[in-house]
Order: structure tokens, then C-alpha cells, then sequence
């Protein structure tokens, strides 16, 4: 049998005919495609990569509470973080105790050597306001070079610092409460994730103690009084993978811009006009 040439007869079939253009469209568009291909797909630019690796990056903030001012707490995240293939870094805002020598960019790590870089500001935050606008955007500069260097950024701020140590954890969506048998240091604890929760209502807040009564006492009190029943910094109870999902994604800025500079990192173009007005 030889296939006709042409177009189809007409017959009492409806459909008589639809396959023979179905096939000759098919075949026209293939042609199309051999001749005029389309432009390959360009990958992603250094600056796509860049806002890729920004947005996966994570800050974790640390109260600096109790004899060792939440050293423990500090360490511990940091081991998770490398245990979990992370890459972090450490922030101390206010933080007087100064480096040994040959350790002024890093900090001891855990028992298995590893080491994290710190970047350390000995001063409160009430010192970087009165420095100058050029000393200011250094500083803020070499802290973007600091962060970037990291997927994340464990901070870590004395409790007395209310306002900053709140800003870092709104900033961050998770804080770890550091404890131990002290009442200073549980009354502290117990005000800072009090303030936290009813200022914030989605902030994580973890506690740590390295004994089982502290962190039972605080317990107690957080459900007595608030009603709230947080997960201990503890690997036996927390996911802590998965905690780090919860947290928030940094600002276009940088966490740390963002914590010192809440304003514009650069002064405004003008500071004051002068015009007039038609009455």
C-alpha cells in the first residue's frame, strides 16, 4: 500500500485527517528546532552563588549568663555545628576577656582540636555611637568579611546589655539561656527568656546548665509563671539540625550590620534642604 500524497479526501469521519497535521506540525517544529536551537541556559553568576550561600546562613545567639559567662553554652553549639558540617564563626560584642597570645582571631576549640575564628568587641555597643562615622563603617566592614566567612554565626553578649542582647535575638529567631546553681544567674536567666517570650512570640529559647538541678529549677519556673515549656540545649533532647532550620534568615545587610548599624550603614546624600514653598 502507498500512502498518498496531498491532502486527505474528505469522508463521514470527523476525524478524518487530524493525525496527518498532527505529524506535520511535529515535524515543522522540529525543523524549526534543528535550525534556530534555543540559547543554552547560562549558570548562575558569582552574585547569585553569593545571595545563595547569604541566605542559608544562620545566626545563633548565646547570653552571656553565669560564672563562665556562657562559655559551655558557646563550645557546645560550635561542636554541633562542625558535627553537622557547618561552618561557624563567633561574634562577642562587649566582651572584656581578652585573647591569649597567637589566639587573637580564633578561640580553643573542642576536644578534637578544631578551631573557629572569633571577631571580639571589647566595648559596648554605646562606644561604637560615639566614634566616628569612618571608624564605624571600618569596623562594620571588616564584621561583613568576618560573618561571610561562615554559614553560622554563634553571638554572644553580656545579659546586662538588655537591649543589644534582645536586638541579636530578634534578629536571630533562637537564643541559648545558660545556667548554673546560682540565684543570680537563674533570677537573671529567668528575665531575659521572660522579656524574650512576651516581646517576641516566635523566639526560640534553649537553656543550657551542666547540672541536672539548675536546669530542673528553671524549668519549673518557666511553666509556674509563663506556661511555657522550652527544649534544654541538651543533644539527648534537641535536634539541633533542625532547630537551626527555625531560625531566621539573615537581613540583606547581615546579621551583624543589622545588630550594630540598625540604621543605614552610610550617611544620607543630603542632610538638609533648602527651598521654598508657594503659598
Amino acid at each position: 500500500m502507498t500512502r498518498r500524497e496531498g491532502p486527505s479526501e474528505p469522508s463521514g469521519n470527523p476525524l478524518a485527517g487530524v493525525l496527518e497535521r498532527l505529524l506535520a506540525r511535529e515535524r515543522g517544529e522540529q525543523a524549526r528546532s534543528r535550525s534556530h536551537p534555543e540559547p543554552p541556559v547560562p549558570a548562575p553568576g558569582r552574585d547569585a552563588v553569593v545571595r545563595s550561600e547569604s541566605s542559608a546562613r544562620r545566626m545563633l545567639v548565646v547570653a552571656g549568663l553565669g560564672m563562665d559567662g556562657g562559655d559551655a553554652a558557646l563550645r557546645s553549639a560550635g561542636l554541633w555545628a562542625t558535627q553537622l558540617g557547618r561552618q561557624p564563626a563567633v561574634f562577642e560584642l562587649s566582651w572584656s576577656d581578652p585573647p591569649k597570645p597567637g589566639e587573637r582571631e580564633e578561640t580553643r576549640g573542642p576536644a578534637s582540636g578544631t578551631r573557629v575564628p572569633v571577631a571580639r568587641i571589647p566595648c559596648g555597643p554605646e562606644r561604637l555611637k560615639e566614634e566616628s562615622p569612618e571608624v564605624v563603617a571600618a569596623v562594620v566592614e571588616r564584621l561583613r568579611r568576618h560573618e561571610s566567612t561562615s554559614n553560622l554565626l554563634l553571638v554572644r553578649t553580656p545579659g546586662r546589655y538588655r537591649m543589644t542582647l534582645m536586638r541579636a535575638a530578634f534578629l536571630a529567631g533562637g537564643m541559648v539561656v545558660p545556667l548554673d546553681n546560682s540565684d543570680e544567674t537563674l533570677d537573671a536567666a529567668f528575665r531575659i527568656s521572660r522579656e524574650a517570650l512576651e516581646s517576641f512570640l516566635e523566639l526560640a529559647i534553649w537553656p543550657f546548665a551542666t547540672t541536672p538541678t539548675a536546669l530542673d529549677r528553671y524549668l519549673r519556673m518557666m511553666l509556674d509563671f509563663l506556661k511555657a515549656t522550652p527544649t534544654p540545649f541538651d543533644p539527648a533532647r534537641l535536634d539541633f539540625g533542625a532547630a537551626l532550620e527555625t531560625l531566621s534568615a539573615p537581613p540583606e545587610e547581615g546579621f551583624l550590620t543589622a545588630l550594630l548599624a540598625p540604621g543605614s550603614p552610610a550617611p544620607p546624600a543630603e542632610l538638609i534642604q533648602i527651598d521654598s514653598m508657594q503659598l
